[in-house]
């Protein structure tokens, strides 16, 4: 039986209510700057002047079309693709502390962590004539708890940032959008890291959560992927993070299929890697063994890091798919924001969904399938989300035709060559054995408004014939969003029980 550390069914119920309050209720929190704490008008010091590289980037490429270039990787295919990319020398890659502490305590295990914040500058990506900002960087946040019985390992949890104190995920970026973001967004850098102390202690709260559990080390990761970058080639002139990011990335990919370094993913998970190795020379190179753990689009990434450094020994993918495609049929028709908003406010939704006769059909036939409010229906649709407000029904019905439209001209390539090729590359079905000696922990919101049902069912099968000694972790009433908050008690476990040399019982 697992040695557990507290009373996780307590810690589970516990922490899925903290989820929706303001930070001080999460942690007990305080910040510090070179051992003083930190007053309103503190002088940072120069070491964080990292934090401003968005200054210095490159300037904004003319829109147009550029010649096409030669690829940085040579001839590769699959997964060797990932890997030459993330074995590419650059100069860039460079990590500083800040000199920023934060600290707290969890109140259920008794005990006190302090973070250290870091700055990291991963990579140069593209070049500056095809995107605005080619130099990425990223805040790391360095958990170590009171008591370390672990100490050469960290759990490097992936975070697109942080809940507020109505319960919604708020995306950290390393840089302001000049225009609107359907996405609820707070840019976190120099020019504003005194007062974002309580963004980053809670984007750090789920690393400091299975810090005090593992009693190992835990890092935050924010900023995987670099924010608002505009392509050179994109007429729209748009500033793109997450999604729209992601699929004009791949549009990118399939229109130069020799070029796998347009592909989001690779970039996204040397990111990881420089991190474990910042992390290690932070460490002073005592740490040298990690876990991941990372959902939605930082689930992928979490299973490509596992396939490419050996360090790191198990992950905990979440609400992903194993394949791109086993969800476009699904989930990409913009519907998808139309159905949760409709279950917010039905007339908000009717008038702008009037506007477009076809679409708003579309939306009917899907609401006619639902059972009941609350209940997940049988074809796999989107689950509602009680929080009846007419601002956040039109956020996320901008937000789900959005992101519905980035991805469909994304899924009108299936089945092409370069289609096939990206499959290879970036979806962990293409290299299954690359995983064979990693510790596989899979967790899935099972009331998901953006991976349904049907696809879930399709993983667990996935993983029986993929993964078979793999673990996959149901979520009931859970949401995407919160689907690592869900699963953070059986998470911090099966790492507890990893680092104690013990597995789970198989049911």
């Amino acid at each position: 039986m697992l040695q557990l550390i507290g009373n996780e069914a307590s810690a589970y119920r516990t922490f899925y209510v903290r989820r929706a309050m303001p930070f001080s209720s999460i942690v007990i929190a305080t910040c510090l700057v070179a051992g003083r704490a930190m007053t309103p008008h503190l002088a940072l010091s120069t070491s964080l002047q990292g934090l401003q590289q968005e200054r210095h980037a490159a300037p904004a490429a003319p829109f147009g079309a550029l010649p096409r270039r030669g690829s940085l990787l040579g001839d590769c295919d699959g997964f060797d693709c990932v890997l030459r990319y993330v074995a590419l020398p650059d100069s860039r890659y460079a990590w500083q502390d800040t000199g920023v502490r934060i600290s707290g305590r969890d109140a259920e295990i008794g005990m006190s962590w302090e973070g250290h914040v870091l700055n990291m500058t991963s990579q140069k990506w593209l070049s500056g004539e095809e995107v605005s900002h080619p130099v990425w960087w990223h805040i790391l946040v360095v958990i170590v708890p009171e008591k370390v019985e672990f100490n050469d390992w960290a759990t490097v949890n992936l975070a697109f940032g942080y809940y507020d104190e109505r319960g919604r995920l708020r995306h950290v970026e390393n840089r302001a959008p000049r225009g609107p973001d359907p996405m609820i967004t707070t840019p976190i850098n120099m020019d504003n890291l005194q007062e974002s102390i309580p963004g980053l202690v809670g984007s750090a709260s789920l690393a400091a959560y299975a810090a005090v559990r593992t009693r190992a080390v835990g890092v935050c990761l924010l900023d995987a992927w670099n924010g608002y970058e505009r392509y050179a080639k994109d007429a729209t002139g748009a500033e793109r993070s997450q999604d729209s990011f992601k699929s004009r990335a791949y549009l990118e990919f399939l229109s130069q299929p020799s070029r796998p370094e347009l592909l989001a993913e690779l970039p996204g998970v040397k990111a990881v890697v420089r991190a474990l190795d910042t992390v290690t020379a932070h460490s002073s190179g005592r740490i040298r063994r990690f876990g991941v753990v990372g959902y939605s689009k930082l689930g992928t990434l979490t299973y490509l890091t596992g396939a490419a450094d050996s360090r790191v020994k198990l992950i905990a993918p979440g609400s992903i798919y194993t394949s791109f495609w086993d969800c476009a049929p699904s989930i990409l028709g913009p519907s998808a924001g139309f159905i949760q908003a409709a279950e917010r406010d039905p007339a908000l939704v009717q008038q702008a969904a009037e506007r477009n006769p076809a679409l708003f059909a579309q939306l009917g036939r899907a609401l006619s399938q639902k059972t009941q409010k609350g209940t997940q229906p049988a074809w796999g649709g989107f689950s509602p989300i009680i929080t009846p407000s007419v601002a956040e029904a039109a956020e996320t019905l901008m937000y789900g035709k959005v992101v519905g439209d980035q991805y469909h001209e994304v899924v009108s390539k299936v089945g092409t060559p370069a289609a096939k090729k990206m499959m290879s590359i970036i979806d962990p079905l293409s290299w299954p054995e690359r995983l064979q000696n990693t510790s596989l922990f899979t967790f899935n919101a099972q009331s998901d408004p953006i991976i349904p049902m049907s696809v879930h069912l399709l993983e667990e099968q996935r993983h029986k014939e993929a993964f078979p000694s793999a673990w996959t972790l149901g979520l009931p009433n859970c949401s995407h969003d919160d689907s690592p908050v869900c699963g953070g008690p059986q998470i911090a476990a099966f790492i507890r029980g990893h680092l104690l040399g013990r597995s789970p019982p198989r049911l």
